[in-house]
């Protein structure tokens, strides 16, 4: 596991914060977060904020803490997605793609095999 880097948490937090679409405003009051270090964490200044924002920030915008700090290149909470992750070294957007992949795969099926029974029993 990579070591906290302070200069990644600042960008990942910048950019979850400003690619949100809410004001500041909106995100101090669900976040119960100071308008302060909201504005020192949107544009990247300030001192890394306390376990508590940082677990905030992390539920709020749905990433994991690990990543959020610049430990990890997963960004997904997802017990099952970080352990693919390890295992098979992809990001957790390759292991999406997998999943999508592995649903659609499933469909298809399904609807070949409930073919098949109409198919059958019709003749």
């Amino acid at each position: 596991m990579k070591e906290f880097d302070k200069n990644i948490f600042a960008e990942r937090a910048a950019n979850l914060i400003n690619n949100s679409g809410k004001l500041l405003s909106e995100l101090k009051d669900v976040l119960h977060i100071s308008m302060g270090t909201l504005s020192a964490l949107k544009n990247k200044k300030g001192s890394v904020p306390n376990a508590e924002t940082i677990c905030a920030l992390a539920q709020y915008f749905n990433v994991s803490t690990d990543w959020l700090l610049g430990m990890s290149e997963v960004r997904s909470t997802d017990k099952a997605t970080k352990e693919l992750c390890a295992t098979l070294g992809l990001s957790d957007f390759a292991v999406s793609v997998l999943k999508q992949e592995q649903s659609v795969s499933d469909r298809i099926n399904e609807w070949l095999f409930i073919r098949e029974r109409i198919y059958t029993s019709i003749k």
